[in-house]
């Protein structure tokens, strides 16, 4: 959609117009184009050389340069460009693909900066990754330190397994060990 700003530009305003004159142009062409392929169809020569082509045949042949006109469109932008490259001065031609090589270098850099930073990343979280092993390591120490302290507090014959929790929770009760 066009900006209304656009259209107070005076540059923009002939370029709309050419662009509004190109596309009636187009249309005429078009038109034109359809009207010579209706007449030919008319000719004797041209039908015994198509071999007189009935309705469901005249439409695709009739509509065969537009087709050709639609399918071209994608790629004539690509071809445009390239003929423009091999029309322009040698000098220019160099300093073009040294322009090529320049951006590609800097992308490399990009990439290689990315890259860098990346691994920077990488080796900070393998270090916190370390510390939080040397954490996890500590705690470990500490509830088995715990746990070796609780069993000292047990008398004789009480037993960690199945029924250790039962004498937890009677000394839990009572507010005092045995």
């Amino acid at each position: 959609m066009t900006d209304p700003k656009d259209l107070n530009e005076r540059h923009l305003r002939f370029l709309y117009f050419v662009l509004l004159f190109a596309g009636f142009t187009a249309n005429w062409a078009t038109g034109y184009d359809s009207a010579i392929m209706n007449s030919v169809q008319e000719l004797g020569f041209w039908n015994k050389y198509f071999g007189y082509p009935v309705k469901d045949q005249l439409g695709p042949i009739t509509a065969m340069y537009s087709l050709g006109a639609l399918c071209s469109k994608r790629s004539s932008r690509y071809w445009c460009s390239y003929s423009s490259t091999l029309l322009e001065a040698p000098e220019k031609r160099e300093e073009a693909r040294e322009a090529r090589e320049v951006k590609a270098e800097e992308e490399k850099k990009k990439e290689s900066k990315k890259f860098k930073e990346a691994e920077e990343r990488v080796a900070k979280v393998e270090e916190e990754l370390e510390k939080l092993k040397k954490t996890v390591e500590e705690m470990v120490k500490k509830i088995e330190k715990m746990e070796k302290e609780k069993e000292r507090e047990r008398p004789e014959g009480v037993s960690t397994g199945r029924l250790g929790w039962v004498w937890e929770v009677l000394v839990a009760q009572r507010g005092h060990s045995v």
